[in-house]
């Protein structure tokens, strides 16, 4: 049963991976944990990278995005990255086409300073709003951060005094934040991340 509102074409995943850390740097290594992860054709293309963490990382990211946006077109949605295929190499473009099911997804990366992020949407003329940020996490949580991230963005639309709740399945597993200006629902959809030093949020309506 599906438990987003919004249209399909508006919702957005994101996904973001701190590069610098020890166990993303390591994994590409870790033949058990690749073919858990990758298709065999995805895993040929690693083979052939000149930076196997970051592809690897840039894998892992824009299958998580995806699996961001089906969980809110079917919260059953069972998390299995070998189902989703990344076409072509990260390192030779920016893009790809998803497919799950009879589902198409459309997702793009960005590589920063130590970090790799991914977005998902349903529609490829699609851009969804979205920022990455560096956090003091002697300050705030991740948590914290993150949604003091999206609060800013929200600020930038004209959005004051948003609070974000998530939505909650009927065997009460929270899932994903929703954005509220009191009790009504603001017609934005909303997905949020972090990864060691770093949080993202993207925005999409």
């Amino acid at each position: 049963m599906r438990l987003s509102i919004f249209p399909v074409k508006t919702l957005v995943g994101n996904d973001l991976v701190d590069l610098e850390l020890p166990q993303a740097q390591a994994k590409f290594r870790d033949k058990r944990y690749v073919e858990r992860v990758l298709t065999s054709s995805e895993i040929q293309t690693l083979a052939q990278a000149q930076k196997p963490h970051q592809m690897l990382c840039t894998f892992w990211a824009a299958k998580e995005s995806c699996f961001k946006v089906l969980q809110k077109l079917d919260p059953n949605t069972v998390f299995s990255p070998r189902l989703l295929e990344v076409q072509g190499s990260p390192e030779s473009s920016s893009s790809s086409v998803l497919h799950f099911q009879d589902r198409q997804l459309f997702v793009s990366w960005t590589w920063g300073e130590g970090w790799v992020h991914c977005l998902a949407t349903m529609s490829l003329s699609y851009s969804p709003l979205f920022r990455v940020e560096t956090f003091d996490s002697h300050q705030f949580s991740e948590s914290e951060a993150v949604r003091n991230l999206g609060k800013k963005l929200f600020q930038e639309l004209g959005w004051t005094e948003v609070q974000f709740r998530r939505v909650i399945r009927q065997d009460s597993r929270p899932l994903w934040p929703q954005a509220y200006l009191g009790s009504n629902l603001i017609p934005v959809d909303v997905s949020f991340s972090h990864d060691g030093r770093f949080v993202a949020s993207a925005l999409a309506w």
